[in-house]
């Protein structure tokens, strides 16, 4: 076992300031652009997190002090929505005056942190001319995206919707538009389901529809559930549900057609959770009791509560669209308060993304933002900045916002003693975000307050797990 000190802080120093230049160097809407390389594909970025998530090292000690700066960017990301790379910069800002002895006064440091920005922050609105300089600042100055964003969260405003999304279209236009009815991504359990096999489609007029959260299985309980319904006038079935026994199939493909239309849509997730939550809100969206072991319904024994119905239904490949469903409100209001509170706890942008569409099936109605770019590289890294923009703007919107760039930054460690050095880090950072890469920006950028508040935390338990990292590092010896 070996043991390292000088070189493992320089070493350390080293690596946090090459991984700050790098990201550093896409910062704002005059930031300069990265190519990012597998050996075999290339993409041209400016957008600080898609460097952060590729950057690696054949050394296990830079390995390692990479992990905790991508760990602490990505929890920004997480909790706030943006400010990944302000995170980076300002940590190794801080970290060159570090000293061990500022560890104890960690917590003050924090505290006073949140402090200044809850003080110094303001409401903002969509017809605020400031919430463009949040867009442009999440976008690095896309202008045309960020006018595109900022027009669907007013139409979003309009129908009292609280969120909009975000898809690329490659070749195509960057533009948004409003979706009536009931979106979501499900598979139909076999092809002959579809009318039109070759384009993978299927349409229905007036359909019943039955939601179960467990897999549909035996032949009688499909041939008694769909007597029945044929009894109540229906002449169309949508059944949604995890999964489809072979002679539960056989069953519903027998009577495909002869009896009724029918429709077997399978919902699929990575995790289990998701699915049930899935199910819970299409049963809720179309006005159905969910049916399934766990509940102690069989689909032999459903009646009038558990059917939902809509006025029309529709599958093109795995997009499944239904349109004038009649909701359980009740239901609907309950779950989407349970979604709303899950999303603020969320690990991930794909977390975040689930439980916002998960709300928009309950509203049944849709605000999309069609993020156009020339190829799909380019559409995959601007769709992560509408991402960025669409989540700073939605904490603008509900935190409040504060002085952005770093004035931001200055005025959140107004409250400290000069003495812990970390005073003159803000004012350093000042520096560095007002002219990076020896640009001026444009206009004064403005960053919601959380994201403020989140990146300066961040940043601190950055600096400061990397500077008890340069104090001592043990490395096994074979």
């Amino acid at each position: 076992m070996g043991f390292m000190t000088d070189g493992a802080e320089n070493l350390t120093m080293a690596v946090s300031a090459a991984v700050s230049k790098m990201v550093e160097h896409t910062y704002g809407p005059n930031g300069g652009f990265v190519v990012i390389s597998n050996g075999e594909n290339s993409l041209l970025t400016k957008d600080g997190v898609s460097v952060i998530r590729v950057l690696d090292s054949d050394s296990p000690f830079e390995k390692s002090i990479i992990d905790i700066i991508r760990e602490a960017s990505m929890n920004t990301m997480s909790l706030a929505g943006d400010g990944t790379t302000t995170t980076v910069v300002l940590a190794n800002a801080i970290l060159k005056r570090f000293k061990q002895a500022d560890f104890m006064m960690k917590d003050k440091i924090l505290s006073s942190v949140v402090e200044n920005i809850n003080a110094n922050k303001r409401e903002i609105s969509l017809d605020m001319d400031g919430i463009f300089d949040v867009a442009m600042t999440a976008t690095s100055g896309d202008r045309e995206l960020s006018k595109a964003i900022i027009g669907a969260f007013k139409e979003a405003e309009k129908y009292g919707l609280k969120s909009v999304f975000a898809e690329h279209v490659i070749g195509g236009v960057t533009s948004y538009e409003v979706s009536d009815g009931i979106s979501f991504n499900g598979n139909m359990a076999d092809e002959v389901f579809f009318d039109d096999r070759s384009n993978y489609t299927k349409n229905m007029s007036g359909p019943a529809f039955i939601v179960s959260r467990t897999e549909v299985v035996g032949e009688e309980d499909v041939i008694t559930a769909i007597e029945k319904l044929v009894e109540l006038g229906y002449k169309s079935l949508v059944i949604i549900a995890p999964g489809f026994s072979v002679t539960a199939l056989s069953a519903l493909s027998v009577n495909n057609g002869i009896s009724m239309s029918i429709a077997p849509i399978i919902i699929t997730a990575q995790k289990e959770q998701f699915k049930k939550y899935a199910l819970d809100a299409i049963a809720a969206s179309v006005g159905a009791d969910i049916i399934g072991e766990d509940v102690g319904v069989e689909l032999c024994d459903i009646g009038d509560r558990h059917i939902g119905t809509a006025k029309s239904f529709s599958i093109k490949g795995t997009m499944v669209r239904i349109s004038g469903a009649k909701t359980n409100s009740e239901q609907a209001e309950q779950l989407e308060k349970k979604f709303e509170s899950m999303l603020r706890g969320v690990d991930s942008d794909e977390e975040r993304d689930i439980y916002k569409g998960l709300m928009a099936i309950l509203r049944g109605k849709t605000v999309k933002i069609k993020v156009g770019a020339a190829s799909q590289h380019a559409a995959i890294e601007r769709k992560d900045r509408a991402d960025d923009c669409i989540n700073a703007i939605e904490h603008a919107l509900s935190n409040g916002v504060m002085p952005g760039g770093g004035r931001a930054y200055e005025l959140a460690f107004a409250g400290i003693d000069s003495s812990t050095d970390f005073l003159q880090a803000a004012t350093d950072i000042v520096e560095m975000l007002s002219s990076p890469s020896g640009t001026t920006l444009e206009y004064k950028p403005t960053d919601p307050a959380k994201v403020i508040e989140t990146v300066a935390t961040q940043a601190i338990d950055l600096a400061f797990s990397l500077g008890m990292t340069r104090g001592l590092a043990i490395k096994k010896q074979r």
